[in-house]
């Protein structure tokens, strides 16, 4: 099995995560209205359920020079 993401699974992990953005800002705008008169301790509950959901990361590395044959890469 090949263990490489192809690049029709990276679309597709972008586009999620694209909807997961444009939902989760959405949930913020129109939570603000809400919590406007609430305590500091239901926000502050807020953002530890918030920080609990599973995120997931992408993190840069050098280009190596030499790259075998078949290799495809992306342009961040």
């Amino acid at each position: 099995l090949d263990s490489r993401a192809s690049i029709l699974d990276l679309r597709v992990e972008c586009q999620d995560l694209e909807r997961f953005s444009v939902i989760n800002r959405f949930a913020k705008f129109h939570g603000r209205g809400q919590n406007d008169g609430a305590e500091t301790s239901s926000s502050e509950e807020t953002a530890n359920a918030q920080k609990s959901c599973p995120q997931k990361y992408v993190t840069a590395v050098p280009m190596p020079r030499n790259l075998p044959d078949r290799v495809q890469c992306l342009s961040l």
